[in-house]
């Protein structure tokens, strides 16, 4: 198990599946689950893309 930061909040999620990661590491989580690990870019980019859908969906 490890904590993730998303924005303000910290949550407990199983690391099972991304026994790699590293403490500053980006990882994609799904239900309480890493999935996978992300570069800087990749994570950039799905923000990025998550932002512009939350944005969309109050307009």
């Amino acid at each position: 198990m490890g904590v993730v930061e998303f924005g303000a909040v910290h949550k407990e999620v199983c690391l099972d599946a991304v026994p790699t990661a590293r403490i500053g590491d980006f990882v994609l989580v799904h239900v309480g689950y890493a999935l996978t690990l992300l570069n800087a870019t990749e994570a950039d980019a799905l923000l990025a893309l998550l932002h512009d859908l939350a944005a969309e969906m109050d307009s």
